[in-house]
C-alpha cells in the first residue's frame, strides 16, 4: 500500500468576540519538503480544500468553546496531518495546537477542564465527525502560558 501524507499547519491570532474574528495563516508542506502559505480558492485542488476545511473547522470550534469558557486566547499554533490509503481514502487524522494565554492571565485550575471541553468540541466539528467512523483520528490540545 502507497501511503501519502498531507501536512498543514496554522498561526491564528484571535481577536474580537466572534469566533471567525481572528487573523489565521494556514501553510502546507509542498512535494519539495517547503513550507508553502495556503490560501483556499477556486483553483486549489479539491482534495487539498477538503483537507484544509477539516483544519479551519477544528480551529473555529477551538476558537468558540475557548471564548464560550472565557478562556483568553491571544494565539493558536496547530499542525495537522492526514494519511491517505492508494484510493486517496483517509487512514488517519491528527491534529496537535498549542492554546496561548493572553500575556498575564491564567486559566486557573479550571484550565484543564475547559481545555477537554475544547477538545470534545473540535471532536465533533461537522468537517471531522463526517469521516468514516474506521478512520482513526488523534487530537493533542496544550495550553501555554
Amino acid at each position: 500500500m502507497n501511503l501519502r501524507t498531507f501536512q498543514f499547519r496554522l498561526h491564528s491570532q484571535p481577536t474580537g468576540s466572534e469566533p471567525a474574528a481572528t487573523s489565521l495563516h494556514l501553510e502546507r508542506l509542498s512535494e519539495t519538503g517547503e513550507w508553502e502559505p495556503l490560501v483556499p480558492a477556486l483553483s486549489t485542488p479539491g482534495f487539498r480544500l477538503y483537507l484544509s476545511a477539516m483544519l479551519i473547522c477544528l480551529h473555529y470550534h477551538l476558537v468558540a468553546e475557548a471564548r464560550e469558557q472565557g478562556l483568553p486566547l491571544c494565539g493558536v499554533e496547530g499542525r495537522f496531518s492526514a494519511t491517505t490509503a492508494d484510493d486517496w481514502s483517509l487512514t488517519q487524522v491528527s491534529g496537535a495546537f498549542q492554546l496561548q494565554l493572553a500575556q498575564g492571565r491564567d486559566a486557573g485550575t479550571a484550565g484543564t477542564e475547559i481545555v477537554a471541553r475544547i477538545r470534545e468540541r473540535m471532536l465533533n466539528c461537522p468537517v471531522l465527525r463526517n469521516l468514516d467512523a474506521s478512520v482513526p483520528r488523534s487530537l493533542e490540545l496544550e495550553l501555554v502560558g
